[in-house]
């Protein structure tokens, strides 16, 4: 819910470092669910400061597969 009003309010930076957060909470826990979450929010960070998919999708693609470049160090 935090990540969501962040985004509503154009307030991307924490948006975006709260998700990471969450994707490094995740990472410790082992959860599966709460890893997919936390990538997506990742991504929704991405898509709502953009307004496209195209970083969003790249994140996607460099967590899953490993290749490409890394968008994050650039948000």
């Amino acid at each position: 819910a935090r990540i969501n009003a962040q985004l509503a309010l154009g307030d991307y930076g924490n948006a975006v470092a709260d998700a990471v957060d969450e994707m490094r909470e995740a990472g410790n826990s082992k959860d599966k669910f709460k890893m997919t979450q936390s990538l997506t929010d990742v991504a929704r960070c991405f898509k709502a400061k953009d307004l496209n998919l195209l970083r969003a999708n790249r994140f996607l693609e460099y967590q899953k597969s490993g290749q490409g470049e890394n968008p994050l160090p650039t948000f």
